[in-house]
């Protein structure tokens, strides 16, 4: 069975005008808390659980995991033929207040094996967007559990809204420019196949500092060529393939007219495609870089001096509780 990819590409654009910046109540680079905050769910203390499954589930292998997947597409269809399927929604109660599929049931991840009323549904989990990798291993031991049919909505609720899917909840505009935190790309950077596209005017010099492993990205000129370049990547693919785009501007600003020219001239063909803008920019995935830095120094000094990292006591993510 051909494996499905899952391909990302990260632009970063360095040198967009226009635009004042657009409000964002996410605060993981807000101030130090938020930092330090972020890290730790890149640095779980050991026995920790965390949104990659419950602790000690084993990860399925390629095939496996090919065949835990559904498409938006796959999914619409099934419902529309009146099949016994049942959305559950797996992210946290702020995410499904926020946008959601209609009549999809929301529990957290944890608690899905004691639904018996799910065994013999073919159950469909909804994430996030991206990380969605994480599930594969919950949904693998929920079908071991006796769960007739057990699997992950592909691409989560960006995919859904671009099948055409319906969707209801309290912040539905934020939709049209969606987010990821540096923190997140960083994770999804380190298991993925990234691609780096650094939209910038052509002589604004070096990557900011603290963002080196930018130095070798390709570099366009502004948003025309953005628009081209994503194009390129897009009619490379063949269907199956899953493409995430990860845009940025210096300080998170300018947003809204980007997101607007990706979806109004970027046709994906065979695959499928999904866009996220940074938090915070290039600027905040700069902040990020070094705190991490900083908290990896420190964990190395205590480590070598037989001590406990701080906050090493503390629980995971509050979705995995």
């Amino acid at each position: 069975m051909r494996h499905r990819a899952l391909v990302g590409i990260a632009v970063l654009a360095l040198g967009f005008a226009g635009g004042g910046r657009e409000g964002h109540a996410s605060g993981v680079l807000g101030g130090a808390t938020g930092a330090d905050v972020a890290l730790e769910l890149l640095w779980p203390a050991s026995g920790e659980q965390t949104c990659e499954g419950a602790p000690g589930a084993a990860r399925p292998g390629a095939e496996e995991e090919e065949a835990l997947w559904i498409s938006a597409v796959q999914v619409r269809e099934r419902l529309a033929q009146g099949g016994p399927v049942s959305l559950v929604d797996v992210r946290g109660t702020e995410a499904f207040a926020a946008a959601r599929i209609p009549g999809t049931l929301s529990v957290p991840l944890f608690a899905v094996k004691t639904m018996g009323f799910l065994r013999h549904r073919e159950v469909v989990l909804v994430g996030e967007d991206y990380g969605l990798s994480g599930l594969a291993a919950e949904a693998a031991a929920l079908g071991k559990a006796g769960f007739s049919s057990v699997r992950i909505l592909r691409g989560g609720i960006g995919q859904w809204r671009r099948a055409g899917g319906g969707l209801e909840g309290e912040a539905l505009e934020a939709l049209a420019v969606p987010r990821i935190s540096p923190a997140a790309y960083v994770a999804e950077g380190g298991r993925r196949d990234w691609v780096t596209v650094l939209v910038s005017p052509l002589d604004g010099g070096s990557p900011p500092a603290g963002a080196e492993k930018l130095a070798e990205a390709l570099r366009v000129a502004g948003a025309e060529d953005l628009v081209r370049e994503v194009q390129g990547v897009l009619d490379k693919r063949g269907a199956g393939e899953l493409v995430s785009v990860v845009v940025a501007t210096p300080q998170g600003e300018g947003y809204g007219p980007l997101a607007a020219a990706l979806e109004g001239r970027v046709s994906p063909g065979g695959a499928d495609w999904n866009v996220y803008f940074l938090e915070g920019g290039t600027e905040g995935y700069r902040r990020y870089a070094e705190a991490l830095k900083r908290r990896h120094s420190g964990a190395s000094r205590v480590v070598a001096g037989g001590g406990t990292p701080a906050g090493a006591a503390r629980g995971g993510c509050g979705s995995c509780r």
